[in-house]
């Protein structure tokens, strides 16, 4: 009753509309929020916490507990894009025409998975590369190579960069200088703005370089024969991941039985 009031006995005159009190009361409570909204501070992502000072069981639980989530969370982003493209083959298939909207999401998609796509026949050449490379990473094989790699999120290059993987940047004066490497070595350790963006540098890594041709050619015989995505399995793409080789690969597959993540793959 009282904004009722005020609204048959104050206007304010903008332009040629008359707002009223009360309306005025409405439109505020409508963009008060969208007006909070975009002046929060924008979120980069999570930044790794201090693993060290935990007990050994204590961290290992904390670390897959505070990864899991982004884990889900880069492989939810991989598996929308792989469900556009997918989409996108049955329309080919059928006949129907690109739109230029869908044409302009692939070459997105395309150009971060590093697919050329000009004078390249979507149909026979794009989508095809693009299928096998759009895919999830097993769990599994992210938390173990994320823990193995970085010490259990303690290593230098995990504290002092975000980075699990042991990635590399090859700029001048890119990343952190590893411990007894030559300032010409050519190469530096990468530094990320946070967790989330180390592994999905390390998804897209595995998802593009040629190294890992083979982890993605099993992938997809996997995925064409109906099979569970398995961590111990795919681990033996990774040959390449390691000087240290098979010894390597033993390693990681015996972390995963260890630690009994194969289920959640």
């Amino acid at each position: 009753m009282q904004f009722g009031r005020l609204e048959e006995r104050i206007t304010i005159t903008a332009g040629t509309r008359t707002v009223t009190i009360g309306g005025l009361v409405i439109l505020l409570c409508t963009i008060g929020p969208l007006t909070v909204f975009v002046f929060l501070p924008q979120i980069s992502g999570d930044q790794l916490p201090d693993f060290q000072p935990l007990e050994t069981q204590v961290r290992k639980a904390e670390f897959f507990a505070f990864l899991d989530p982004i884990v889900a969370d880069v492989s939810a982003d991989v598996s929308e894009e792989r469900a556009f493209i997918t989409e996108l083959e049955d329309r080919v298939a059928s006949g129907e025409n690109v739109s230029w909207l869908a044409r302009r999401k692939l070459n997105r998609i395309a150009a971060y998975y590093e697919v050329d796509t000009e004078d390249a026949d979507i149909a026979t050449a794009v989508l095809p590369t693009l299928r096998q490379r759009v895919d999830v990473v097993p769990r599994s094989l992210i938390l173990v190579q994320a823990a193995k790699e970085s010490g259990w999120g303690t290593s230098r290059f995990a504290l002092q960069g975000n980075n699990l993987f042991g990635q590399r940047c090859y700029s001048d004066g890119c990343g952190i200088a590893p411990t007894g490497v030559q300032p010409d070595a050519g190469f530096g350790v990468a530094k990320f703005s946070s967790v989330d963006a180390s592994v999905a540098s390390y998804v897209r890594n595995l998802n593009t370089h040629p190294q890992y041709a083979d982890f993605r050619r099993m992938r997809q015989s996997l995925r064409n024969a109906n099979a569970t995505l398995a961590g111990t399995v795919l681990a033996d793409g990774l040959i390449d991941y390691s000087e240290r080789g098979d010894a390597y690969i033993a390693e990681i597959k015996a972390m995963i039985l260890q630690n009994s993540l194969e289920p959640g793959d």
